[in-house]
């Protein structure tokens, strides 16, 4: 509405818009009067919205796109979303940057009626969930997602929880770990793990890969280690593949350590002369233990162990020269970090092919928030 006739307009009593008067002189119609005729000129408009619509549904049904089998868009539709992914919108947006921006591939959804139906109707899109965005979207994408296998990432840097929306995250993340098959992140706070794991006691036929890292305060407080639930997933993951671990202590004897790929163990370094050495020497396993552990994942091709390490002693020098060893095949990478006798002592026992990637930590990093750190050592074959 322009500026000049702005000033003409009027509110009736129940708060409707007024046609503006051209003739200030007439007596103005009964209120009741002006009622009938916005609802003629309202439902008018809704007649006319109605045939714009069907005009322009007619107009998406002649372009060629229209063709397309809804088969074919929603692999076009998985192809952007590998590409473009949802962004965390910032508390503080610019005005100038459209919300769509943000929204990555799921601007699909609001293109036309049809895309969106092929979207929803397609479970494959939605199994990469993501809580950054918040509960209610993370909750709309487990329900397009059935019971396709997804994948769940949390990051507490991108959520605003308080208690009670951890709790429901949790407990929705829990209803669906049946056919949760690639990966769970959990990052920063203990508290945010203690939510989350106390939900995560139900066994997780698929699940394939599992991170989880807790490095809040680590800077501050060096030798902080979260201990996760000994009962996680109920002990039943068949199909687990790869476990990564920062900061967090899943007991030795789990069998979540079976038939790995994968296993990536960091905790971080002056434990033994901290305050917690005597819980330390629970963090570490025995020489036998950690070669049992190992017996169970033959087909093992990448390991990193820091600051776990089976402690070097006067009563382990027999075992430099017991007949045991632990067979990997398999085995392309291999990080140790810890006591240099420690890491000789380990590699005594272990039968690796002729040539695999070796890394050699000569002191033990903390871990980079967000990336897990890296260790400086030296890469040789062997």
């Amino acid at each position: 509405m322009s500026g000049m006739d702005s000033g003409n307009r009027t509110m009736s009593p129940s708060g409707s818009p007024q046609s503006p008067s051209l003739d200030l002189g007439q007596e103005s119609k009964p209120s009741s009067a002006v009622e009938l005729e916005l609802q003629a000129l309202f439902k008018e408009l809704s007649m006319a919205t109605s045939v714009v619509k069907t005009i322009k549904s007619r107009i998406n049904q002649i372009i060629p796109v229209s063709h397309l089998s809804p088969e074919l868009l929603a692999r076009i539709f998985l192809i952007l979303r590998d590409i473009q992914s949802i962004s965390i919108m910032p508390r503080e947006r610019n005005p100038d940057c459209p919300i769509f921006k943000y929204l990555g591939w799921i601007v699909v959804t609001q293109v036309c009626s049809r895309w969106r139906h092929v979207a929803i109707d397609c479970p494959a899109l939605w199994t990469t969930v993501t809580f950054n965005r918040g509960s209610r979207w993370a909750d709309q994408m487990l329900l397009r997602s059935k019971q396709a296998p997804v994948e769940i990432s949390i990051d507490q840097n991108g959520c605003d929880w308080d208690r009670k929306a951890m709790t429901h995250d949790a407990k929705r993340i829990a209803d669906h770990i049946a056919h949760t098959s690639l990966d769970i992140s959990f990052t920063k706070a203990a508290s945010v793990l203690d939510n989350f794991s106390q939900e995560l006691l139900r066994p997780a036929p698929i699940l394939r890969k599992l991170s989880l890292a807790y490095v809040c305060g680590l800077q501050k407080h060096r030798g902080d280690v979260y201990i996760a639930p000994a009962e996680l997933f109920a002990n039943d993951t068949p199909c687990l593949r790869e476990v990564s671990l920062d900061n967090v202590f899943i007991p030795w004897s789990s069998t979540l350590f079976k038939g790995l790929r994968f296993l990536r163990i960091w905790l971080p370094s002056g434990l033994r002369s901290s305050p917690q050495a005597g819980q330390y020497a629970h963090f570490v396993p025995a020489l036998t233990e950690f070669i049992d552990v190992l017996d169970n994942m033959p087909a093992l091709q990448a390991l990193e162990v820091i600051g776990a390490l089976p402690s070097f002693s006067a009563a382990n020098v027999p075992l430099f020269t017991m007949d045991r060893k632990v067979s990997l095949p398999q085995l392309r990478n291999l990080l140790f970090g810890g006591a240099i006798l420690d890491v000789a002592l380990t590699l005594s026992l272990l039968a690796v092919p002729s040539e695999f990637n070796f890394g050699l930590c000569r002191r033990v990093p903390l871990p980079v928030e967000g990336k897990g750190g890296h260790a400086r050592g030296i890469a040789v074959a062997l």
